[in-house]
């Protein structure tokens, strides 16, 4: 959310996207979208369907009432397994921030219009509703996204969208600076399975007077694949602001991804 002229304008911005004005939730095929809306048309809003601060909400225009999410018991030391029909992936226990989603949930970002821009399902939130100023997800978060086929290198291709969909300035034309996609072959925590990471970094140029938006926001793309395989995960992260998701915690989440059964028909 940005602030040209001493009006509010909506912002696809990073992670940490506050409310400027209402929360509408409207349908785009069979997800519904929390679309956070400001005064003016134009720019990308972060969408959300059962977040921390967005589960409980209706069909219904106005904001969402907030609903807590109970945390898993889950033992000190321990790691989640988030589990999605194609994948699984691992995030820390509660007692470190994290959220897990619950079954149906999605998170991304929708233009004015309700288009949705990038979409991912099976989410969990690092230091979720961090902002009091506004509606966020959370200071990072992590969700499961269709391998892309008939391109070179999908976790590549995804993470080209992300960031353009992350970038998008609130006048909804233009994008803030993005750092050329770097893929690399990573460290893969399953036998015999093959990665590729795919990162850029969006560095936000707009003014953000609620405070909620980091400086920088990293976008990351990992696809896994086994002997026919494959599985995909985008993780979205703050950069530059205290507390923020540490290198060795998002690669640890990274190397956790891996595929449970052959995608498409």
């Amino acid at each position: 959310m940005t602030n040209h002229g001493g009006q509010q304008r909506r912002s696809g911005r990073g992670v940490g996207l506050g409310v400027a004005g209402a929360a509408v939730l409207v349908a785009v095929g069979v997800l519904a979208w929390l679309l956070l809306r400001g005064e003016t048309n134009g720019g990308s809003g972060l969408a959300v369907l059962g977040s921390p601060s967005a589960r409980g909400a209706t069909a219904s225009s106005g904001p969402p009432t907030p609903t807590p999410a109970a945390a898993p018991s889950v033992p000190a030391g321990r790691w989640q397994t988030v589990r999605a029909p194609d994948e699984s992936y691992l995030v820390p226990a509660p007692r470190d921030g994290w959220t897990m989603g619950t079954p149906g949930d999605s998170v991304g970002y929708a233009d004015a219009q309700g288009r949705p821009l990038a979409s991912a399902n099976s989410p969990s939130y690092f230091q979720a509703a961090f902002c009091p100023r506004g509606s966020s997800p959370g200071r990072a978060w992590v969700g499961v996204v269709p391998t892309p086929a008939g391109v070179g290198e999908p976790s590549r291709a995804v993470a080209k969208v992300w960031a353009s969909a992350v970038s998008l300035r609130a006048d909804g034309r233009q994008h803030s600076p993005t750092s050329p996609v770097s893929s690399t072959t990573g460290t893969v925590d399953d036998p015999g399975a093959t990665a590729v990471t795919s990162t850029s970094v969006v560095t936000l140029d707009e003014p953000d007077p609620t405070g909620c938006l980091p400086p920088r926001v990293e976008v990351t793309a990992r696809t896994v694949s086994n002997e026919g395989l494959s599985a995909t995960v985008v993780l979205v992260r703050d950069l530059d602001v205290p507390g923020q998701l540490t290198d060795d915690i998002k690669d640890r989440i990274l190397r956790s991804v891996r595929p449970t059964r052959v995608t498409g028909p």
